[in-house]
């Protein structure tokens, strides 16, 4: 049993989004094997469950004395962590799961082009310090896991000795996707048909899952609900949140063109519906299972090539049939398995046929669900976890560690937050830099 500290950078509470799942669904995971404490940015607002493992809020004291005392440190695009790893000799767990320089490139667009090459700048700085130490590299895909080899190849990562211990590269850099919890979904309360404003008993309910972010594309979506409107005027369209549970995510350009293009089609309210709120974690399952389609739209970009859209796995949790844009490694999932349909970026018209023909066809949509049943099974977060449940279990740091690069990686880390200040200076944002770098700001939470 190995003492494990997993590093969250977003908000533990009842609200949760993608990463703080991941954290929070890992610390689970693991909890049955070893001594887990995860940290969070804020003071979490929930209780670990059964006391399966300790929770607790990041400080900079926090933080230095449960790296010191612990035997892995996992970290997902947090420096910090990393650099008390190195700094106390530990071995680090880095996640990769979320490619966040090259979703970057799509949610930067609405920046300043100066700001922007900045800002794009301290994200390649901060992950090439993340593949300068890491020990052990998780990822979500098969994809995701070639585009990190050939990251960790440019950072000098993997050296011949490290290829003659393992010419797989799986105890270096292993899959790890986001999960299912083993537990079925369970319905506790009616929020939509007949609940919800707008929503009548007898309506046919897509669900948008998750945020709004500015690398999706509900514009094409709202265009298909608009040809729907008064043809099939009991199709609604559901948003299942809007505004981030963390404060410092701020950057919803791509919430707002949506909800200003519903009411130029004058779906606003009437068809289509957004959740201003964030549905707590806890509740998420009501939605789905009265929900008719999960759907999930994005535009044909480096980013889609690389994603792992989580919030779909909800839908196979659920065994909720999927309509999603094609080219992704989910999407390449719902085809394989017919878990729904895929259709191409951009295409109002295959779109709108798609959601006509789950709708309209109830022996493939009875077959969807009856795949979604069977595909659940492999992504049980305690299935997923396995590669990272041997490493804990033997935790070593990687074969090509050594002083140098030690020191190496240290400087790195002291030159990125260099690199933020000064950015921030120019930005007139010394105080915020202080406070990330010596503790988590005062209030981060939106709920």
């Amino acid at each position: 049993m190995s003492r494990v500290l997993i590093v969250c950078n977003d908000v533990i509470g009842e609200r949760m989004a993608g990463p703080a799942i991941r954290s929070w669904e890992l610390a689970k995971a693991l909890s049955r094997d070893h001594r887990i404490t995860l940290l969070a940015r804020n003071q979490p607002t929930i209780d670990a469950p059964d006391s399966r493992f300790t929770l607790a809020a990041r400080t900079p004291t926090t933080l230095a004395r449960l790296v010191r005392d612990s035997e892995v440190v996992i970290s997902q695009g947090s420096v910090m962590p990393i650099f008390y790893a190195l700094w106390f000799n530990k071995c680090l767990v880095v996640d990769l799961y979320d490619p966040f320089p090259i979703a970057d490139l799509e949610d930067g667009r609405f920046l300043p082009s100066k700001k922007r090459q900045w800002h794009h700048r301290l994200l390649n700085q901060n992950i090439g310090v993340q593949l300068f130490w890491g020990d052990f590299f998780l990822c979500a895909s098969e994809t995701q896991r070639n585009f990190w080899i050939g990251m960790l190849q440019a950072a000098g990562r993997i050296t011949p000795e490290v290829y003659d211990n393992d010419t797989t590269l799986r105890s270096l850099i292993e899959v790890v996707p986001f999960g299912i919890p083993v537990e079925r979904p369970v319905h506790t309360r009616s929020v939509l048909k007949g609940v919800y404003p707008g929503i009548r008993a007898q309506d046919k309910v897509l669900l948008w899952g998750g945020g709004i972010w500015n690398w999706f594309d509900p514009l094409t979506l709202l265009r298909s609900m608009a040809r729907l409107r008064d043809s099939r005027p009991e199709i609604r369209l559901l948003f299942m949140g809007v505004a981030h549970p963390n404060l410092m995510v701020d950057n919803l350009r791509m919430a707002e063109a949506a909800i200003s293009l519903s009411r130029e089609l004058d779906l606003y309210n009437r068809t289509v519906f957004f959740n201003q709120e964030w549905v707590p974690y806890g509740e998420r399952q009501n939605y789905l299972l009265e929900a008719d389609i999960g759907v999930s739209t994005n535009l044909d970009h480096l980013e889609a090539r690389l994603a792992f859209r989580t919030r779909l796995l909800d839908c196979i949790w659920a065994g909720l049939p999927i309509i999603c844009t094609a080219g992704d490694a989910m999407a390449a999932l719902v085809e394989k398995e017919e878990l729904g349909l895929t259709v191409p970026p951009n295409d109002v018209d295959r779109l709108t046929r798609a959601i006509l023909r789950l709708l309209d066809d109830r022996d493939y949509y009875q077959s969807c669900k009856n795949n979604l049943a069977r595909v659940a099974e492999r992504f049980y977060w305690d299935a997923v976890v396995e590669p990272l449940l041997r490493f804990c279990a033997h935790p070593s740091q990687a074969r090509d560690k050594t002083p140098a690069l030690r020191c190496g990686a240290i400087f790195a880390s002291i030159s990125y937050y260099l690199s933020v200040l000064r950015f921030r200076v120019g930005e007139k944002e010394v105080g915020k830099t202080i406070r990330q770098i010596i503790g988590q700001p005062a209030r981060v939470t939106r709920y």
